[in-house]
């Protein structure tokens, strides 16, 4: 399978996911969660691909540096559902699930890197420093949630979505 085809593959997945955002209440916050994640991944890897950690030869939309498709939808998209199955847990379980969902995300990446051209690693950038970065946004995204449904019950609004 030629590149390009699995980065068709992977919008129509993609697209075929998107109902999931907003698939269990509340959804507000799934929504909120997939383009906070979507935002920050663009301002991240811009910054990686400018520094030279990454590239990505290899793009559905030719011109831009970064990954639009990895960036605002498959990545938010994994996102969204480690928030969903962790919204009642505890933080182990909070801990184990993101770490659940890290490990096959991060080991894509190293996939992709090594068997394609759809991302390449550059000075010094590993497969770990992926993991890492993973793990650390889901956990940060997942502690928003936190953030969003403590200030929502606090001010009274327990509405569903």
């Amino acid at each position: 399978m030629k590149d390009k085809d699995i980065l068709k593959l992977f919008l129509i997945i993609g697209m075929a996911c998107l109902p999931t955002v907003v698939r269990k209440p509340p959804a507000k916050y799934f929504v909120t969660i997939f383009m906070i994640n979507s935002v920050f991944n663009y301002f991240l890897d811009n910054y990686l691909v400018k520094k030279g950690y990454l590239k990505y030869p290899v793009k559905l939309i030719p011109g831009i540096k970064h990954s639009a498709l990895y960036d605002h939808l498959i990545c938010p998209l994994v996102s969204v559902w480690v928030c969903q199955a962790t919204y009642a847990s505890k933080l182990k379980g909070i801990l184990f699930k993101s770490f659940l969902f890290a490990v096959p995300q991060a080991g894509f990446e190293v996939l992709a890197e090594r068997k394609t051209n759809l991302i390449k690693f550059q000075n010094g950038w590993t497969g770990i420093h992926s993991f890492l970065t993973v793990i650390l946004a889901k956990l940060s995204l997942r502690a928003f949630l936190e953030v969003l449904k403590r200030t929502t019950y606090q001010r009274g609004d327990r509405q569903s979505t």
